[in-house]
């Protein structure tokens, strides 16, 4: 890649695909089209992006921030921090992460701390991809959504786990397939999600949310649009409304726990035996 095409990639926030299977991302870093080997590590996740082939693999080296935002995922890649450090990506407006990738690719985010400064849109927007995992990450402070999955043409199997979503000023995790007809389950376990104004909404898909805490947002989990949902072992405490039933199906296994809501349900919820 031509020094002039980094630079409008950089600029954009969208990286054609290069040669690298590996890359590595540093504080002491420096973006090039040469960057991303563990002795030249690349500043942003962006220019690592830009040096990577489809299916390869970005590590963190130490501790830094790794944006700024606008990032978007065009092919298969894993974004991995495995216990360096925070590993922050900021971004002041717009969608922070956009995962854009093939209906085959797999595209892994783990251990990055996404911050929406009190003025970026969403923390991560899935529109398209084969399988995504969000592991180990916090979104935070966006105006909008924390976590947007909004598949427009195909299936996508989703997984969120061990993540925190806290303090986002409309809804913290929300599933919403634009064609209304994705199937497939998103399944969100060992979540926090925290201080937002709706914690979960789930629509037009089957999911499960397990061993996870549901605290203080207005309404902490809710479903709409024949979305439907499972729970399994979580804490719901301290919501204006617990769980909600706006228009879709909603059981429980009997082992949730709720504490201090103003209300704990609103609208049918079933309750269902464990096998």
């Amino acid at each position: 890649m031509s020094a002039l095409a980094l630079i409008l990639a950089l600029q954009s926030g969208v990286a054609d695909a290069g040669t690298l299977t590996r890359a590595w991302v540093s504080s002491a870093g420096a973006d090039s089209g040469a960057c991303g080997p563990i002795a030249t590590p690349c500043r942003t996740l962006n220019g690592a992006l830009a040096n990577v082939a489809s299916g390869a693999e970005i590590d963190v080296k130490d501790p830094g921030a790794y944006g700024p935002g606008p990032i978007v995922i065009n092919h298969a890649v894993s974004i991995v921090n495995d216990g360096v450090g925070a590993a922050g990506v900021q971004a002041t407006s717009g969608d922070i992460i956009t995962i854009n990738a093939g209906a085959s690719d797999i595209v892994t985010i783990r251990g990055l701390d996404i911050d929406g400064l009190g003025g970026a849109n969403t923390g991560i927007t899935v529109n398209s991809g084969g399988t995504i995992t969000v592991a180990s990450c916090v979104i935070r402070r966006v105006t909008g959504v924390g976590l947007y999955y909004q598949p427009t043409n195909q299936p996508i199997t989703m997984l969120v786990s061990n993540t925190t979503i806290a303090d986002n000023s409309n809804i913290g995790l929300l599933v919403q397939p634009v064609n209304g007809t994705n199937n497939l389950p998103v399944v969100m376990d060992r979540l926090t999600v925290n201080n937002n104004s709706s914690g979960i909404v789930v629509g037009y898909s089957h999911s499960t949310l397990s061993n996870s805490v549901i605290s203080n947002n207005v309404t902490g989990v809710s479903t709409e649009n024949a979305g439907s949902l499972w729970l399994a072992k979580n804490v719901i405490a301290g919501n204006t409304t617990g769980v909600a039933n706006f228009g879709g199906p909603i059981s429980s296994y009997g082992d949730n726990y709720f504490d201090s809501n103003g209300a704990d349900t609103s609208g049918a919820v079933s309750s269902i035996s464990t096998r």
